[in-house]
């Protein structure tokens, strides 16, 4: 399979927000849990 840079960088740009909004998911209960 040949990959496009495009595509490529869409799956990146697709991971980083997953992982930033589960952070911040992770930020919001540990500040509820204070």
């Amino acid at each position: 399979m040949i990959y496009n840079d495009t595509d490529l960088l869409q799956q990146k740009r697709v991971i980083k927000l997953k992982i930033t909004s589960l952070i911040k998911a992770t930020n919001l209960q540990g500040a509820a849990l204070i």
